[in-house]
């Protein structure tokens, strides 16, 4: 044991690159695995830390409705809970108008509070400084961005309407941009004492909101379906509900894991190779080993011991390179994260003890598994044979690896097109694992066509070389695993940079389908706003939106993203949608009872017909709408439905618009409009957006998830490119010998690199034309189940594939240079 230990030491430390090659390899492939399973809990953690800032830390919210009888909340009814509640603590809500100048007022929301309320319910040191028993009277709290805003200080007097008449309230502190005070809380918001409140809204004693939170171990979902049906008239929701991101973050997870798949097959790949270097060189050793008496397994368990440490100390590597990706991931989805606008995420990380084992054991398995091929070959050859090296690599049946390539593509077809569930991020992972397998058994016969269609013309042109460069390319392992390396390189360029070309073009022609030209929400409900904004100057005409997120589907785990109430007289001559049917008599039949118009997408993954049912939660409970039709997107989403805002509205107990589109007079300026909009309604609060500046936020957004992708774009083709020269060594290794025949015999420097060219190139032009292939056919699935037209930029194909005879021709400088410091005698004694 201790001489094997002593050999396997010494081995490894022998040939320290390709140590480093195979470490790395592992290193780079588990580290991002690693940051791919950890990404979604991390972020997740990341996000809700960082919103718990801005919405505090309860869980329920309990607010009145225009059905309730009293604009406020009474606390009887969760008497029958005080078992299950941590605290309950109640405020007065409205708003006010602070005037600034003659010209310009600011919309407020006024929340009153009690000082030790504000210190719980935003546990994060924004009353630090307060006095809580000067709290008291005509006091105000604000935020440090408003006060800088205004120049506002503490004892300054603050002159605010509210329910139009006129209050002087005094400010008592400046709180840090927290809890109530953030400016992702959208309107700015000001504190006063709840009592002082109550007084000017004479209601003595009475709260308009409640918020309630649950002792830990509580099931929330239970109770707040209780306590739903007690404040049946009352609105009761959760203070911050992550199911939406979970389900976006489960998305991107998903993507991250094909990917990082991808990587993982590409470093099995060359550790595949590596090891075969490491067999061949080891073969001498072994003969001489088994000559003495050593057995298989003596001989076996080196090279298995040998790759055991490269699986130790590569997944150690890649367990700390993984937490150092996950935390440059975190920082890099900030940027994705639509959750508020104006919320700043604190990056943290997370993960578990269990992925860093899942992780570590994927490591260990990479390396044993690809060392088994070549470390299984070697060990079944006859101690003869190893001697006096007479074995030869024997070929399998030529006519199965093609049928299997055929089995692969079909499969892909099979697994995606007709009937691809665009949940189903593990068929579409299959589906491309299967292309690129379909690659690699498909490049051998390609070279054999290749070489037998163009041999001749290479003897014409090079004569006797070119024959000789022939014959290399039909038997040479190395070279062909070079074509596979390269040819899987550019298959991923081009799939990801498609993708992302997609979605940019995808983007761009959404908004060839919406015909407003500015978009507008409002921070204070106005029932009247729409026809308020019809009458300015230059507005032609007005959409109300009304849009509810998040709709549960009753009777599965489905969640529908967005349930759009539209006006379906107005609703086409603001947005077009694209359906192989005739929308326009479907729209309106939406008006005849409760009907719903789904995306193709939801068609698929709620598995619905035409007269199917959808049983969608709503406010007023579980309510039927009926599927009449299907269309593919809207505005580049394909997780919307689309019903009457009669009934949604009605359904969801809520009137507010979401926003409201505008359409300009011809000739008119949008920025005049939007100007005039900004001084008329100065206390409303308004955010205002042009179609174009909403065109270029998504095509940003795109970019960002374009961005994430391409970095993994990058690692692959690392790894190609330390793939590539792992196989230089390998066939330099087994050409050593042919190599010195050649120079004994009179064969030249030039025409020995004329020989490697050739090979190079011819290498580069296969593995390009099978790269763009398979990274065109990855491409149109990607497309295809996402229900997007297939465009590309059919220079990057060509820059790719130029690009890689660039490298491949690099690359042959390491062979040429061996070639060149040959010694004739050592290097057939080597034998």
């Amino acid at each position: 044991m201790r001489m094997i230990l002593k050999m396997l030491f010494r081995n490894i430390m022998s040939k320290k690159m390709r140590c480093f090659l195979i470490i790395f390899s592992i290193m780079l492939s588990t580290g991002v695995f690693f940051a791919s399973i950890a990404i979604s809990d991390s972020f997740l953690e990341s996000v809700t830390n960082s919103i718990k800032v801005v919405v505090g830390v309860a869980d329920l919210t309990i607010t009145p409705t225009e059905e309730t009888r009293y604009q406020f909340v009474s606390r009887s009814n969760l008497e029958p809970y005080k078992d299950d509640i941590d605290y309950i603590y109640g405020e007065m809500d409205t708003s006010a108008i602070y005037k600034v100048s003659q010209k310009e007022k600011v919309a407020l929301s006024i929340r009153g509070m009690e000082i030790e309320a504000l210190d719980i319910l935003y546990p994060f040191g924004i009353v630090d400084e307060i006095n809580a028993n000067e709290f008291n009277g005509k006091k105000a709290l604000i935020g440090k961005d408003f006060a800088k805003t205004y120049d506002l200080k503490v004892g300054d007097s603050l002159k605010l309407q509210i329910n139009g008449y006129n209050y002087h309230f005094e400010i008592c502190g400046i709180a840090a941009a927290k809890g109530p005070f953030n400016k992702a809380k959208g309107a700015t918001t000001l504190v006063i004492p709840k009592d002082c409140m109550r007084q000017l809204m004479k209601l003595t004693g009475k709260d308009n909101r409640l918020f309630i939170k649950f002792k830990d171990g509580a099931d929330v979902d239970k109770l707040l379906k209780e306590i739903e049906s007690d404040y049946a008239t009352y609105e009761v929701k959760r203070v911050y509900n992550n199911q939406s991101l979970k389900l976006q973050l489960a998305n991107i997870q998903s993507i991250f894991l094909i990917l990082s798949g991808i990587v993982l097959f590409m470093s099995a790949f060359i550790i595949c190779s590596s090891f075969k270097v490491i067999a061949v060189e080891r073969i001498p050793i072994i003969g001489t080993l088994r000559s003495i008496g050593a057995t298989k397994k003596v001989t076996n368990a080196i090279l298995l011991g040998e790759s055991l440490i490269y699986g130790l100390v590569g997944g150690s590597l890649g367990l700390i390179l993984g937490v150092g990706l996950l935390y440059v991931l975190s920082i890099v989805m900030q940027d994705m994260a639509n959750v508020a606008p104006g919320l700043e995420l604190r990056t943290s990380i997370t993960y578990t003890a269990l992925q860093q084992i899942i992780v570590f054991s994927v490591a260990m398995i990479l390396s044993l598994i690809s060392a088994m091929i070549p470390i299984i070959k070697t060990s079944s050859l006859e101690i003869k044979a190893v001697i006096l090296r007479t074995f030869e690599d024997t070929e399998q049946n030529k006519k199965v690896g093609l049928f299997i390539a055929v089995i692969c593509l079909i499969a892909t077809y099979g697994l995606t097109i007709p009937t691809y569930d665009p949940d189903d991020n593990l068929g579409l992972g299959s589906a491309l694992f299967l292309t690129l397998i379909a690659i690699v058994l498909i490049i051998p016969y390609l070279v054999k066509i290749f070489t037998k269609v163009f041999g001749c013309a290479y003897n014409v042109i090079f004569g006797n070389i070119g024959l000789i460069a022939t014959k290399n390319l039909n038997d040479n392992k190395c070279i062909i695993n070079n074509i596979i390396m390269l040819a899987i390189s550019i298959a991923i360029l081009i799939t990801i940079n498609t993708s992302g070309y997609n979605m940019v073009l995808s983007s761009l022609n959404s908004y060839k389908n919406a015909y407003f030209d500015i978009s507008v929400s409002s921070a204070k409900y106005d029932k009247h706003l729409a026809s308020k904004f019809k009458n300015i100057t230059g507005i032609a005409d007005v959409y109300e939106n009304y849009e509810f997120d998040d709709l549960k589907v009753e009777g599965t785990d489905q969640v529908i993203g967005t349930v759009k109430g539209i006006d379906t007289e107005k609703f086409l001559e603001f947005w077009s949608l694209s359906s192989k049917e005739n929308l326009e008599p479907l729209i309106a039949q939406l008006d005849n009872g409760r009907k719903v118009l789904l995306s193709n997408q939801l068609k698929t993954s709620l598995k619905v017909e035409k007269g199917d049912l959808v049983q969608l939660k709503t406010e007023s409970g579980t309510k039927a709408y009926e599927v009449i039709g299907f269309f593919n997107n809207f505005m580049n989403d394909s997780d919307y439905a689309i019903v009457s805002k009669s009934f949604i509205k009605l359904d969801m107990k809520n009137n507010e618009s979401s926003s409201y589109y505008l359409k300009a007079r011809k000739g008119q300026e949008l920025t005049e409009i939007t100007e005039n909009l900004k001084n008329i309604y100065s206390d409303y609060g308004l955010k205002m957006y042009t179609k174009k500046q909403l065109e270029l936020n998504e095509i940003e957004d795109n970019a960002n998830s374009t961005s994430l992708m391409q970095s993994f774009c990058i690692i692959a083709i690392v790894i190609g490119f330390f793939g590539v020269v792992n196989n230089l060594v390998l066939s330099c290794i087994q050409r050593k010998h042919a190599l010195a025949m050649f120079k004994s015999i009179g064969m030249s420097k030039v025409q020995v690199t004329t020989m490697l060219m050739i090979e190079s190139l011819t290498s580069a032009l296969i593995g390009g034309i099978m790269g763009a292939i398979g990274g065109i056919l990855m491409s149109y699935i990607m497309c295809a189940v996402n229900k997007e037209s297939f465009q590309m930029q059919s220079i990057l194909v060509y820059i790719y594939i130029l690009t890689g005879i660039v490298v491949m021709l690099g690359t042959s400088i390491i062979p040429i240079r061996i070639f060149a410091k040959l010694k004739i005698v050592e290097s057939l004694k080597y034998e």
